[in-house]
């Protein structure tokens, strides 16, 4: 079984560079504008979903579940994920559209 803890973060960095590069092209600016542009569109992003998914994980873990764990491998577990995928997309969607609004990200 491959290391994930070495394929995630790789990916996300090889994400972050296909973001630098996408940006690059489609407005031909400098390198350091185009790096800065990439880091303020996927990181103020991100981090207001991982808020949102993390937040609600903790809530779980923290308030709901606190005199038991919750198993892993239940399907209230993946239920609760859904949620927290659910609950991030909620806590993203303002960042997403305030960066669109400043232009710092592209309306699709």
């Amino acid at each position: 079984m491959p290391n994930t803890y070495f394929i995630y973060p790789n990916f996300a960095v090889f994400l972050r560079v296909l973001q630098f590069y996408a940006i690059r092209e489609m407005e031909k600016i400098s390198v350091g504008n185009a790096l800065t542009r990439a880091f303020k569109a996927d990181f103020f992003s991100l981090l207001s979903w991982q808020v949102g998914m993390y937040g609600w994980m903790a809530i779980v873990y923290f308030v709901l579940f606190i005199n038991e764990p919750l198993p892993k491998d239940t399907w209230i577990f993946g239920f609760m994920m859904q949620l927290a995928m659910l609950f991030g997309f909620f806590c993203a969607y303002p960042m997403n559209a305030l960066l669109i609004k400043l232009g710092i990200k592209k309306g699709m």
